[in-house]
């Protein structure tokens, strides 16, 4: 635990570090969420995993599609990362056993919003990708607008496969 914590404590310094560390979660991100949706497909739990685009009757082009992903995943760090890992730091005055209950949480109740608990393993897995990000970007130092940036940018990279 101390190794994880002085991992997460160490914030990436240069640019070149923090869009690398941003473009490695995404692919994990991405490759993770594909390897779940096969695999839960594979066991039978789902028929099948497709989401449309959009809802019957709404209509997005490419920009509008590319706005409502960056406002969900803006949204979705807010409420599942900002609020609760803030609130745990706050609370729990920065104790990291505190700081992790809070994202194993706040990701599972990330990974149900999205379809239940099947996709627990999918978006849940993910969602702790995300937490990380928001650490180790200074949300473990109490940093706000950092670390709900990268993780927001790391969540619209994951995004964009579907």
């Amino acid at each position: 635990m101390r190794r994880l914590v002085a991992w997460l404590s160490n914030e990436p310094n240069s640019l070149k570090e923090r869009f690398d560390l941003i473009l490695a979660f995404s692919v994990v991100g991405f490759l993770w969420t594909n390897v779940a949706v096969y695999a839960i497909t594979y066991l039978g739990l789902l028929p099948y995993i497709a989401r449309p685009v959009s809802e019957p009757g709404i209509k997005l082009d490419l920009i509008g599609s590319i706005q409502f992903l960056i406002g969900a995943a803006i949204f979705e760090e807010i409420l599942f990362r900002l609020i609760p890992l803030k609130l745990a730091s706050k609370l729990g005055s920065g104790n990291a056993v505190a700081i992790f209950s809070a994202a194993v949480a706040s990701s599972a109740v990330f990974g149900y919003m999205h379809g239940g608990w099947v996709h627990l393993s999918m978006q849940g897995i993910v969602g702790l990708m995300f937490c990380a990000v928001y650490l180790k970007y200074g949300g473990m130092q109490g940093k706000i607008l950092l670390p709900t940036a990268a993780s927001s940018t790391t969540h619209f990279f994951v995004n964009l496969q579907f």
